[in-house]
């Protein structure tokens, strides 16, 4: 998101206000670190540029730390969460939500909540693409994750997934929208009809994806969102903000914790997150106060055209396989593989063949500059 403040020069001019020289020749190395993340060719990986609006959220979210476990201290701090939280449970179709520390987070979370209604299950069917979160999420929780292929567009295969539940019903379904290595999303439709028939609760990982849900030419493809059990998106990944900032949306509220929580003014409700305030939800309130959603998706839909123009321009003038996840991931497979700028291109497995992957994150990323790269490059 572009904005009008320049807090690079300003951040690095109260540093060197505030800080002794010798520290600050151990700080100028990260402060030029940091700043290639501006850069129109930044596209290896998923960590976009932070909009500043968002730094100065984080700087209110530092001069506020209040703790909203004791929310009755602070009753602005909660109108201003639940407001922002209304807002964007509108925006996902989902009735309730809460801040996390990142997908991870949700992710473990949501499980941990199937668990809760279907204790005789145990299974817990996802992708062979799906993030690794899962598997740390299913071996702390002792459920079994059972992994179903996807197809040439890292796809979940639903006739096997169809299969595998008649085998065995599943405690849990989880759908990709926006998968890590090629952006790929899964048909949560066709998902959301077998969880529903299996009485399975159905989870969709849309740490990436999930921004499309803002834009509503695209919203489509992540199907009926609102029928989904819970949701989870990570702002940090695909809306600019810093690190925390994870969502988890979901149906129904799994209530209070049964804990000795006497020296709180109210319990605790059966969430993972525990002590936390502003820092979780400050920046990206403020870039919505600022921005507004219309021009919130704006962005969104731009980064995304980014996106598409290098598809297709990269598909016309090489003639090479072009994967376009419609999230913001492009991969492709050129004839031979050439060193590419490790700060541009990685290198990822789609379903076992080896395709080089860019991804558009951020307003600063140029589909005319990534083209650039690869012309000279082959």
């Amino acid at each position: 998101m572009n904005s009008k403040p320049d807090l690079t020069e300003t951040m690095q001019q109260l540093l060197a206000q505030q800080l002794p020289a010798a520290l600050m020749e151990k700080i100028s190395p990260l402060l030029v670190e940091a700043q290639q993340h501006q850069q129109s060719d930044w596209a290896s990986h998923m960590t976009p540029t932070v909009d500043n609006i968002a730094l100065l959220g984080k700087l209110l979210a530092g001069l506020h730390h209040g703790n909203l476990l004791s929310a009755e201290l602070y009753p602005h701090l909660m109108q201003t969460r639940e407001a922002l939280l209304a807002d964007l449970s509108l925006v996902f179709e989902q009735p309730h939500g809460h801040f996390t520390h990142g997908a991870g987070y949700a992710n473990l979370e949501a499980l941990w909540w199937a668990r809760q209604q279907h204790p005789e299950r145990q299974t817990v069917y996802a992708s062979s693409a799906c993030h690794y979160s899962l598997h740390k999420a299913c071996e702390l929780l002792s459920l079994k994750l059972e992994l179903v292929p996807v197809d040439s567009q890292e796809q979940m295969q639903i006739e096997r997934m169809q299969q595998c539940c008649e085998a065995k019903p599943p405690l849990v379904i989880i759908a990709n929208a926006g998968t890590t290595r090629a952006g790929a999303i899964d048909d949560i439709n066709a998902l959301i009809e077998l969880a529903e028939h299996y009485a399975a609760w159905l989870h969709i990982d849309a740490a990436w994806g999930g921004a499309l849900a803002f834009d509503e030419d695209r919203k489509n493809l992540l199907g009926q969102i609102g029928k989904a059990d819970s949701i989870c998106i990570d702002p940090h990944k695909a809306l600019q903000q810093p690190r925390p900032c994870g969502l988890l949306f979901y149906q129904h509220d799994p209530g209070i914790i049964d804990f000795a929580t006497d020296y709180l003014h109210r319990p605790p409700q059966m969430r993972l997150p525990g002590s936390n305030g502003a820092e979780l939800f400050m920046p990206l309130w403020l870039s919505w106060q600022y921005y507004g959603q219309a021009r919130i998706a704006a962005q969104i839909k731009n980064r995304l055209e980014q996106a598409d123009v290098f598809a297709n321009q990269l598909s016309k003038l090489t003639g090479w396989r072009v994967l376009n996840g419609k999230t913001g991931i492009v991969c492709f497979s050129p004839d031979s593989f050439q060193p590419l700028p490790e700060q541009s291109f990685s290198e990822v497995s789609i379903n076992g063949e080896l395709m080089m992957r860019t991804v558009f994150s951020s307003q600063h990323q140029s589909a005319e500059a990534l083209l650039k790269i690869v012309a000279h490059g082959f």
